[in-house]
């Protein structure tokens, strides 16, 4: 009992030395446990990104780019890429690509058709190599004694071609020995002896393409689709289905070789999507694009009323829909995407063969909905051509796209690739001239970039900025307004701007007199480009002298005003009309003697805006006080139709601006024009009978 007491004395005495002498409470002890912290972000998923390209050469480099653009972590980032039957660049560029940007991605697999290709035995590969390569490597060293060194370094360039031509890396971790074994190839070392004491004679040299396979047997061109090559595409994406999920991706991207992908958020923006398969709505010239809103019993395209209102972003969101397709993203985590494949076919499918068509088939089996999202501009694609057309209207097509993505974005090719400049040159014309303000240097970049993929050779010529112009200046030009003339739509008189821009014109005018140049083309640095625009225009101009007929002014871009009645085609001329009284300058060829008549008419001081200048001097002008002033009207003038000049911007649209119309009074700077231009309806002055009322009806909005 003693010891019992002791010890609830010493329990009371420690209590006491605990609380009282370093004064601790619970509450202290509390306070001095390890704060909580906020925990790291998750990594982003990992994604890979399947590419496939059959002569693809004239779309990779800017393709790449802007895969290489996308705004999401590189080291998440698997790419598989495949060259498929293709007779151009396009292996040579993706080994080229790979090797720069192999470092950047956490993987990069590439398959081509001439890599590891199953079609030809290693016995006939080593027998090719033994035959043609190897005496090329020898040729000459017959008589040549080579150091170790050197002998050693040819062996090393030896296998490095035997591996790729059996589809051999060094991850696969093969012995050199098993690798001439079954090339059945020997030693480099001992035929360099060999060669000392025989000659080889010359090797006979073959097409670079003789050994690969570059086409399909039952193909009757690079654009047909025969089954065999449905089937070997199928077979590739299915095989990069595979892979990924072999690496253990979260996310597989199919991104067609011809898609630009112009928004760098596009990959971040599907995942957060968080659907199983969802594709971003691709733009194009006309309203394909790559999503069906219906699909008819037979899995053929079924046109509906919602298909327009998405394409054209009148209802914005993320849609369900029967097909996607060319740009794919499938999230892989989810148990439904492991029943999803595009080869061997689903043994319920009734369809044609058709790549798209079995994979929308099986995500219908295996329970999945496709989504199409348009809540952003996420990148553009071309229309597919017909099976006759060739290579070279391929690449034209394409750059018809890559000249549309480029009035918004300023996209830059690979810089992993070396591209070499498209030929340019100035079609059927002495000089093209580009008219470009100083300040606007956007646009500078951006009619360069354009020209460059068109391949035009321009001389940039800078504009007159009218928002620089004094009234000294003026008057030392001797300018003077039309006395009777008002803007149709505002009544206001001539602008500054307007002033700079007729200036602008004015001053190529002089040049082509001066240099007397028979022919030039003129264009505003705010044109967008029709499909085929140089073909298209040569074609136009090589009629035109075959006719030989006489003309001095051709619009190539303008607002026709007058809709109601027909213009006159002309006689023995395809795409060649009369013009009526039009609206704007956007491009226009001009001949030596057109330049002449405009100069002759002394413009500058009875001035104008010049695209009311020139229906006057080819007497269209609806006004008869404006024709009073000008005595000889006999300007031969013609227009390209239909036209192959649109404004890159239409009035109210992101992105629209004028230096004509946002200016001053040209002899009152206190009086601002930056005019409503929804009150021009309203405000028209020009007699309607005259017009059809159809300057009413603006192209622009569709205000009518």
């Amino acid at each position: 009992r003693r010891n019992t007491v002791l010890a609830m004395h010493r329990l009371q005495v420690s209590i006491l030395l605990w609380f009282g002498v370093f004064r601790l409470d619970f509450s202290d002890t509390l306070s001095d446990l390890e704060p909580i912290r906020t925990e790291s972000a998750l990594l982003k998923p990992k994604v890979m990104i399947a590419v496939l390209a059959r002569n693809s050469e004239h779309s990779l480099p800017f393709y790449l780019g802007c895969i290489e653009r996308l705004d999401y972590p590189k080291d998440r980032i698997a790419i598989w890429a495949a060259a498929d039957h293709s007779i151009d660049n396009t292996t040579a560029m993706l080994q080229e690509w790979v090797s720069g940007a192999e470092r950047l991605y956490h993987s990069i697999q590439i398959r081509t058709m001439e890599h590891g290709s199953r079609k030809i035995s290693a016995r006939i590969k080593g027998k090719v190599y033994r035959t043609v390569v190897r005496p090329a490597m020898l040729y000459g060293l017959e008589t040549v004694s080579l150091r170790k060194r050197q002998e050693s370094e040819l062996e090393v360039a030896e296998l490095k071609m035997l591996r790729f031509s059996l589809g051999v890396t060094r991850l696969d971790r093969i012995r050199n020995e098993y690798i001439r074994g079954t090339a059945h190839v020997g030693r480099l070392g001992d035929k360099v002896r060999e060669a000392r004491l025989r000659w080889f004679g010359h090797v006979q040299r073959r097409d670079k393409f003789f050994f690969l396979n570059s086409s399909y047997a039952d193909e009757l061109g690079p654009k047909h689709w025969p089954d065999s090559r449905f089937i070997h595409v199928m077979q590739l994406r299915q095989a990069a289905f595979q892979s990924a999920r072999a690496q253990w991706a979260d996310y597989i991207l199919f991104a067609d070789s011809d898609n630009l992908l112009t928004n760098p958020k596009v990959l971040s923006q599907l995942i957060a999507e968080n659907r199983t398969l969802v594709a971003p709505m691709l733009e194009s010239r006309t309203l394909y694009s790559n999503f069906w809103c219906g699909m008819t019993t037979q899995g053929y395209y079924k046109r509906t009323d919602s298909y327009i209102p998405i394409r054209n972003w009148k209802r914005v969101g993320c849609h369900a829909v029967p097909m996607i397709h060319s740009t794919l993203l499938l999230d892989l985590r989810r148990r439904a995407s492991r029943a999803l494949a595009f080869y061997p076919l689903h043994q319920l499918y009734p369809w044609i063969l058709d790549d798209i068509l079995a994979f929308s088939f099986s995500a219908r089996q295996a329970g999945v909905q496709m989504f199409v999202c348009n809540r952003e501009h996420y990148g553009y694609l071309p229309v597919p051509l017909q099976t006759q057309q060739t290579l070279e209207d391929e690449t034209e097509s394409f750059s018809h796209t890559l000249t549309e993505a480029m009035i918004d974005f300023a996209l830059e090719p690979s810089s992993y690739l070396h591209t070499a400049s498209r030929n340019k040159d100035r079609m059927a014309f002495e000089e093209v001239y580009v008219i470009n303000l100083l300040r606007r240097i956007d646009r500078k970049a951006r009619i360069l970039r354009t020209l460059d993929v068109l391949g035009i050779e321009v001389t940039l010529t800078n504009a007159v900025d009218g928002k620089a112009l004094n009234s000294s200046q003026l008057q030392v030009l001797g300018i003077e307004m039309l006395p009777s003339y008002r803007d149709p739509y505002s009544s206001r008189e001539l602008t500054k701007g307007e002033i700079g821009c007729f200036l602008s014109h004015y001053n190529i005018w002089k040049q082509v007199v001066e240099r007397k140049q028979q022919q030039v083309l003129v264009l505003e640095d705010d044109v967008r480009f029709e499909p085929s625009f140089k073909s298209r225009l040569n074609t136009i101009m090589e009629d035109v002298q075959r006719t030989q007929l006489q003309w001095d002014f051709i619009y190539v871009g303008r607002k026709r005003l007058q809709v109601k009645n027909p213009e006159r085609w002309v006689q023995g001329i395809k795409n060649l009309v009369y013009p009526d009284y039009s609206y704007w300058t956007l491009g226009y060829a001009l001949s030596l003697q057109g330049a002449k008549k405009l100069l002759e008419a002394k413009p500058l001081g009875k001035m104008l805006p010049v695209d009311e200048f020139l229906p006057v001097m080819f007497n269209k002008h609806p006004r008869e006080e404006y024709l009073a002033h000008f005595k000889q009207r006999d300007l031969i003038a013609f227009s390209v139709e239909p036209l192959l000049l649109y404004p890159t911007h239409y009035t109210g649209e992101p992105g629209y601006s004028s230096d004509t119309e946002t200016s001053t009074i040209w002899d009152n700077e206190s009086i601002n024009t930056d005019w409503d231009r929804q009150l021009r309806i309203t405000a028209c002055s020009y007699p309607l009978q005259s017009l059809y009322c159809v300057m009413c009806a603006d192209e622009d909005t569709g205000i009518s």
